[in-house]
């Protein structure tokens, strides 16, 4: 039976806090995952059980192994935001993942999650969060202002940066580790490879690597270079060429920023 993998948007309300819910089935043993500065809360369940685990951001490309015997259902979080409906430190789980229970699971091992169909397992999360969000008052960080101007555009100095959101360079280091699991300087780095893979998808014939360098911060293509085979595997002029691969292509098209509210 072929592999299913199906994403969908959040209820609105929940949309500056989770980029995406998506569910898996069957299909390829192997997944690739690309930094994007996102903590996933994952549930892997069979027939017998369910277990919940908690994803940390990755600062490199990761092929993780998967049961094909399983389906799998994962809440996305936009960078920074786990905080509200999470326990963990993000700082604590980079590269890495833990099973959870308890109230960070947020009851997801519970047999109806196992059982129901894609689309009303989304219907239940909406609910499931939003009932988190009425417990739990969501409380903005300066960090937040930080992560979103780094999302949308190449960036500064990330001490002025800082500093326009009311924060010392140590502040925001400290808060991003906490809450994003990285530094803000590899941050802005996974960015800077986001933008560039955007651009590259959209690429109109001729397009110029040392072009797109130059307007993407880099300071020349070899840079650039470097920083996307470190990131995705891949050179420049492979990923023109073949994409990135469909394992992929939903990470890269919502590992946005938290959006102001």
């Amino acid at each position: 039976m072929p592999g299913l993998m199906l994403q969908q948007r959040p209820d609105p309300r929940l949309r500056p806090w989770v980029s995406h819910y998506w569910f898996s089935r069957g299909g390829a043993a192997t997944h690739v995952i690309l930094p994007d500065g996102c903590v996933d809360l994952v549930v892997a369940s069979s027939e017998r059980a369910a277990t919940v685990w908690v994803y940390g951001t990755a600062t490199q490309r990761t092929t993780l192994s998967t049961d094909p015997a399983k389906r799998y259902l994962g809440v996305r979080f936009l960078p920074g935001q786990a905080r509200h409906f999470l326990s963990m430190n993000a700082g604590e789980l980079t590269d890495s993942a833990e099973q959870v229970s308890g109230q960070d699971a947020l009851g997801l091992a519970g047999a109806p999650w196992c059982a129901a169909g894609a689309r009303d397992v989304f219907q239940g999360l909406d609910a499931l969060l939003l009932g988190v969000l009425a417990r739990r008052t969501p409380r903005r960080l300066a960090l937040d202002r930080v992560l979103q101007r780094l999302h949308d555009t190449p960036h500064g100095s990330l001490a002025a940066l800082a500093a326009d959101s009311g924060l010392s360079r140590r502040q925001l280091e400290r808060q991003c580790r906490t809450h994003v699991g990285v530094a803000p300087a590899q941050f802005a780095m996974i960015r800077r490879c986001h933008r560039v893979l955007s651009a590259l998808s959209q690429a109109p014939v001729g397009l110029s690597l040392a072009t797109l360098a130059a307007v993407a911060g880099y300071a020349d293509q070899s840079h650039m270079t470097r920083e996307l085979r470190r990131f995705t595997g891949l050179t420049p002029g492979a990923l023109l060429r073949d994409g990135a691969g469909e394992d992929v292509a939903f990470v890269l098209a919502d590992g946005a920023a938290a959006s102001s509210h």
